[in-house]
Formats: structure tokens, sequence, C-alpha cells
């Protein structure tokens, strides 16, 4: 049985390419010849040809394009310019080969990738996906809807994991991005967009992530799309070589996404992005997944449904936020494994101590709870999570004297300005006759005194 080849190769290399194919014709053939990369992807999606051989130096080539394409089943394979080889090898293809190869080299490539060994050309580097990430943990947060404190948890999480190692923090939410806005970073320029677009195009290098990062404190930030409206602008495509890039730099890579939407209807069109492919893609791509939930009656229902549609793996890790530390409260730690035990597979959970006026200063100062709040209950709960996705061993947190010290004299700095600046009674005014000023004397201090008023009797 011979395998159908889409051709998208122009100018001299074409013919004598279908010649060189034409002595393979017991394994393959040229099931189509196409003007451009349009006719390629469509014929892909109309399940033509297994395998696309297509030129990389005329028309838009990106990763999205060789990502839809190999979603229909097609092997890619890449001719480019010999200088432009690295930058179409970061693509995704499955292989890459220089336009200046002889047609015979380059067709006995296309039998032996339909037959199945596809050997990368040893000009070009390895995928993303190939790249050994033992060193770099990625980190998903996601959950069923609703307010449920994923941003809150996803700063506090890269605080904590930055005393462990350079850790990035990315707004990968869709639908309603906020770490800037937590933070405190004025830029309308969304690092992730820049990102994913030059990832897109294959040329996403150190210097790029470097330029495109925001630092806050001990934590690098890739901030978020600025609307929802521009979810389009970040393919699922580019998502394998930030991760791959940002390997090289940091330990631990945290995304940061939106909640699980409800099942939508069917599209007219299969093939269009819709907003749930990358954080899909995302989760995919992570090795651990945090499921943030929040201990209420909404948000444990909540939690049950989406439980009975996604089976937790070892990878996946559910947090529970907002949990009340009383025994005998609705929400207490006993009552929530009591829920999760009853009504689902849930077997462990890492439970977040509610401290609401903790969260409160951290957002009014634009910084993470670890730094507004290090001794909150919170603060030490998510440091017991991170330490535990990190595998580490679990150390307190002690401030130094000198910080109990200072935030006493604060205290009292404040307490004494509060007395000082008291405003005072108004001043209380007195009518006084012409004969009692001329009765009354001056002291030596030139104070005016006036006559007392005579002291009857009470006996």
């Amino acid at each position: 049985m011979t395998s159908g080849i889409l051709l998208a190769v122009f100018g001299p290399l074409e013919p004598a390419l279908v010649r060189a194919l034409d002595q393979y014709r017991d394994q393959v053939r040229v099931q189509r010849r196409c003007s451009d990369h349009a006719e390629v992807l469509a014929a892909a999606h109309a399940g033509v040809g297994a395998i696309a051989v297509i030129d990389a130096a005329s028309g838009r080539v990106d990763a999205e394009f060789v990502r839809q394409l190999q979603a229909s089943g097609l092997c890619v394979m890449l001719l480019s310019h010999h200088d432009d080889l690295e930058r179409i090898g970061s693509l995704g293809a499955d292989k890459v080969m220089a336009d200046t190869t002889a047609p015979e080299v380059i067709a006995t490539a296309i039998v032996q990738l339909v037959c199945g060994e596809r050997q990368y050309h040893r000009e070009m580097p390895p995928p993303p996906a190939q790249v050994p990430v033992e060193t770099t943990t990625v980190i998903a947060i996601t959950g069923p809807p609703g307010s449920t404190g994923r941003t809150t948890v996803a700063i506090t999480l890269a605080h904590a994991l930055a005393e462990l190692g350079p850790t990035l923090l990315i707004d990968a939410d869709m639908c309603a991005p906020s770490i800037d806005v937590r933070l405190g970073i004025l830029d309308d320029i969304s690092g992730l967009a820049t990102i994913a677009r030059r990832a897109n195009q294959g040329r996403l290098n150190q210097e790029v992530l470097r330029a495109a990062v925001r630092t806050r404190g001990a934590i690098d930030i890739l901030t978020g799309i600025g609307s929802a409206t521009r979810w389009a602008e970040i393919p699922p495509a580019t998502i394998e070589p930030l991760i791959y890039t940002a390997g090289r730099s940091y330990r631990f890579v945290i995304f940061d996404t939106e909640a699980t939407p409800w099942p939508a209807a069917e599209r007219y069109d299969p093939f269009a992005p819709h907003v749930g492919e990358l954080r899909t893609a995302i989760i995919a791509a992570a090795g651990r997944v945090l499921h943030i939930a929040r201990a209420d009656a909404d948000g444990m229902h909540r939690l049950l449904l989406y439980l009975h549609e996604h089976e937790l793996t070892a990878r996946d890790h559910l947090v529970v936020t907002a949990v009340q530390p009383a025994a005998n409260a609705p929400a207490s730690p006993a009552a929530v494994m009591e829920v999760l035990q009853r009504f689902s597979r849930a077997t462990r959970a890492s439970l977040i101590r509610a401290d609401q006026r903790s969260c409160e200063m951290a957002l009014l100062h634009g910084s993470p709870l670890g730094e507004v709040a290090p001794r909150s209950v919170a603060t030490t709960d998510l440091r017991k999570l991170a330490c535990q996705l990190a595998d580490v061993r679990y150390r307190a947190h002690h401030r130094p004297l000198r910080w109990d010290v200072r935030n006493l004299m604060v205290r009292a700095r404040a307490t004494l300005g509060e007395m000082f600046t008291r405003p005072q009674p108004p001043a209380r005014h007195v009518t006084v006759s012409p004969a009692e000023v001329e009765s009354s004397t001056i002291d030596g201090d030139g104070a005016v005194r006036l006559p007392q008023p005579p002291r009857f009797d009470q006996r």
C-alpha cells in the first residue's frame, strides 16, 4: 500500500523531487501538488495524504501551522535555507532538511519518515518535547469554576519556591488575568503574548525571555494578556518551546490558568481554535497539576462535580482553600475531608486555612502573601505545599528578633502619632462685661485674671 504525499515545494526543486520519488512508487506517491500552504492545510483536514513536504522558505510556516498538520495525522517535513535550519527546526516538525540537499537524499528521507523512522537531521536541534526536563518542575494551577484563590495560591507558591530555586510565574489565564494587578506591575505589554509570538516563529531564545520577564522581589513573572478577547494570540503550539527555553534558566515554572469551563456546544468548525486548547496543552505538559477549590457550600459542590468529570492521577494534587481552623466550623478540616471521602475518590488534599485579613493586606501592598504576612497560617500551609512539590523537607519559617522589635516600634510610633494628632476640642468663648474688665488684674506673667464670682455656702 502506497502512502500519499502533499507536496508544497516551489522552484527547480519540485520537478527534480517528483522524479526522485518516482523510483519509490511502490511505497509512496505524490498525491497532490499544492500551490500554497493553505491548500496543504485544507487537504490535511480532508484526510488526504500521509506526509506533507513543505518549503518553509516561502509563505507563512510557524509552530501552529505544523501543529495543525500533525493534529490531522500527517508527518511534516520542512525544507529550509541552510542558514535558517535552527529556527525552522524549533517549530516541531518531524524532519527538517536544507533545500540545497540533493533530491535523491530528500526522497530517501521521505520514505524513511513514512515507514516510521523519524530520525532527526544532524544539523537540526532536538525538538523541545524530547529534551529532558528532570531539573525543571512544571506546575499547572487549575480547578473548578469560581473564585477559589488560584491566583493567590500561584503567587504565594512562587514566592515560597523562589527560596528553593529560580522560579518563573506565568499568567496563562485566558479569561481574567490578574497577576500583574495583584503585584502592582504597571505594564500594558503582555509578556506572554510577546513570548508566544516569538515562539510561534521559532525565534524564542534566552535573550527574548529575559527581556519579556518582569521581576517582583524574588519572582520572575510573565504577565498575561490584557483582555480576554486576545486569547487567540497564544497558540497551544508555543507552550513546549516556552517550557524548553524556561527550563534552561529556572528550576520551577508555574502556570496560572483559568478554571475549567462547562462543556461547550459543538462548534461548526472543529479545526478552529478555542479557549480551552491552551489550558489543555499546559496541563498535558505539566509535571504537577494543582486543582484549587474553596471550602464553602458552593465551592465544595462544584468540586464534587469537577471530580466526577476529572479523574485524579499521581501527578494531580487537590488543594482546598479558606478552611476554618475551628473544629466546630462548617468548613473545618474534618468536615472537608469527610465530604471528599464520602462523595468522591479523593483520599488526600492540602488544606489551606483562611486568613482574609492577611490576603487583603497583601492585595493592598501589591506584594506576595509571604512578604506581607510571613507568619500567616495561610502562608505556612502554602509553604508546606511548596516543600512537598519540591520534594524537600519543610522547615518552619522564623523571622529574626529585629523584625518583632521593629514592628513593635512602628506600632508604638503610630499610636503616639494618633494621640498627638488627635483633634482638640474647640476653644470656649467667654463674654466679659466692661465692669469685669475694669476690676480685672494683670499678673506678673502678663495673664489677665478676672474676678472670681462669690462662693455661696452650701450648708
